[in-house]
C-alpha cells in the first residue's frame, strides 16, 4: 500500500481496525456463553479449535503442493507431526495436572 501512495495514518488505521472483529467477537462470545453450562462452553471452544485447526491445515497443505519435490513420505510426515503434537500435548497436561 505505501507503493500505491496510501498515506501513512490511512495504513495504521486500516491495520488497527482488523482487531475490530476479533474484539467484537469475543465480546460477544462473552456475553453469549457466560451463564452456560460447562459442557457448553467446552463444545464451543472445540469447535473454534476446529476450525483454526481446519484453516492450519489447508494453508500448510496449499503451501506444500507449490512444491515441486513432493515424495510419498511428505504426507506421512505431515501427519506425523499432528500425532506427534497431539501426544506432546496429552503428555504435558497430564503432567501439568499431577503438580
Amino acid at each position: 500500500m505505501k507503493d500505491k501512495g496510501i498515506p501513512r495514518s490511512k495504513r495504521i488505521l486500516l491495520s488497527a481496525s482488523f482487531a475490530i472483529p476479533v474484539l467484537s467477537a469475543a465480546v460477544f462470545a462473552y456475553f453469549v456463553l457466560r451463564n452456560q453450562p460447562e459442557a457448553f462452553k467446552l463444545a464451543a471452544l472445540t469447535f473454534t479449535a476446529g476450525l483454526l485447526t481446519v484453516a492450519a491445515i489447508e494453508d500448510m497443505v496449499s503451501e506444500a503442493h507449490e512444491s515441486g519435490d513432493d515424495t510419498h513420505i511428505s504426507p506421512l510426515a505431515f501427519i506425523g507431526g499432528f500425532v506427534l503434537f497431539v501426544l506432546v500435548s496429552a503428555g504435558l497436561e497430564g503432567v501439568v495436572s499431577q503438580s
